[in-house]
């Protein structure tokens, strides 16, 4: 699906924003581009849109930040989320768009207090639990968007620096993207024009990516996270009213 060219440089100002956001942390740009998407594209079309767009995403992330990735747990949450993606993939091509926009509306409302409850509860994750936190993440990967603040969480409970959490966390999503895209090609659910079209908003967020790399170094960590906690609660606000209207 196309995009006209009007609201593309409308999407396209919200891509870079996005991933300005969402590089600093890990976290956010799927949820941001997910909200703005959906009254565009619909819901059924977004997440192998934005699929197609985290590719682009993440591999410009993974670049900027390649000294920094844990390449032994990359690998060990990748056994588990890789297999899981299938099980997710396939709820995700039978859900109705209604039940769907809800499910997806909820997860990111939830992503605020699930991520605070987890920074308070200092994990220190061993390769079991991040094999089984894997299948989790790989599961939900395949039905909503957003689940990068659980991959966050995950990484964080597992004892890795700041650093090496945003260069992991790319390293991941990007082949995890990758498989979700064979899949949903699998499933019928990609098309030429979603292919173009999430190709030219991953492109337009590597200049964000790039940016997110200089200001992580000069913006204060607490003011990120209020930001981005604020945008998902808005947009969790705003994904349940237009399902409820629909």
């Amino acid at each position: 699906m196309l995009i006209d060219p009007a609201t593309m440089l409308w999407v396209g100002v919200v891509a870079f924003a996005a991933a300005v956001i969402g590089g600093l942390g890990g976290f956010g740009t799927g949820v941001i581009l997910t909200a703005v998407l959906i009254p565009i594209v619909g819901v059924k079309a977004v997440l192998p849109l934005l699929t197609v767009a985290g590719v682009i995403i993440n591999g410009g992330r993974m670049f900027f930040n390649r000294e920094a990735i844990a390449w032994k747990v990359c690998g060990t949450v990748l056994v588990a989320s890789l297999p899981a993606a299938l099980a997710g993939v396939y709820i995700f091509s039978i859900l109705p768009e209604r039940p769907l926009q809800i499910i997806l509306a909820v997860f990111i409302a939830a992503i605020v207090p699930l991520r605070r409850w987890a920074s308070h509860r200092q994990w220190r994750l061993g390769t079991r639990s991040l094999v089984a936190g894997g299948g989790v993440f790989g599961f939900l990967s395949g039905i909503v968007s957003g689940t990068g603040v659980f991959l966050i969480s995950l990484l964080l409970a597992a004892g890795l620096p700041g650093p090496a959490i945003v260069a992991t966390d790319a390293a991941i999503s990007l082949l995890n993207d990758a498989f979700r895209l064979a899949l949903f090609g699998g499933h019928s659910l990609m098309d030429a024009g979603t292919l173009a079209t999430g190709a030219i908003i991953g492109v337009i967020t590597l200049p964000g990516s790039y940016c997110a790399k200089w200001l992580s170094t000069r913006m204060s960590a607490h003011l990120h996270i209020a930001v981005i906690e604020a945008m998902l609660l808005l947009a969790a606000i705003w994904l349940i009213v237009a399902a409820l209207r629909a």
